[in-house]
């Protein structure tokens, strides 16, 4: 499976760089959705890969999606019933393209700034999540036997 990698994640940052210098021309990035795609890019683990903030009037949506690395991508699948439970979420789905690899695809009211937030919210919440289970891997590793075993301190009986 393609999840996000930290060359990945930097080679759609310097592309994203380029776009929103057009910001607000027809094809690029809409101004309203800028910021909360630059913080969404600033997490750990999470990469906005394509964004819209809709086109105004009542039922137009937004979209938002993102890739994710192999961690962020566990914890989301974890706790996604409680962004797609959220109210201004109107769909959230997670799917698997050739190329891009696992993809999550959120559909939100245009212009609904309550929306943006909650989502942000969100993805701050499980890459905190997924900054734990980062930490842990770097600490614990299985030996040869299949116990436990702590850096620096050895096999761990029981575990």
């Amino acid at each position: 499976m393609n999840y996000l990698d930290e060359t990945a994640k930097q080679n759609i940052l310097c592309e994203w760089g380029r776009l929103i210098e057009n910001s607000g021309a027809p094809g690029y990035p809409d101004p309203q959705i800028v910021p909360v795609c630059d913080a969404l890019n600033r997490l750990p683990g999470i990469c906005t890969i394509s964004s819209c903030e809709g086109h105004g009037g009542h039922g137009s949506s937004g979209y938002l999606w993102i890739r994710l690395d192999r961690d962020t991508a566990e914890v989301f699948h974890q706790h996604a019933w409680t962004l797609a439970g959220k109210r201004g979420v109107w769909s959230l789905r997670f799917s698997y393209d050739r190329l891009e690899g696992p993809v999550v695809e959120i559909t939100f009211p245009s212009g609904v700034a309550g929306a943006r937030v909650t989502i942000l919210g969100f993805f701050k919440h499980i890459t905190k999540l997924a900054d734990t289970i980062r930490r842990d891997k770097a600490r614990w590793q299985r030996d040869g036997t299949g116990r436990v075993v702590d850096e620096g301190l050895g096999p761990k009986e029981g575990v």
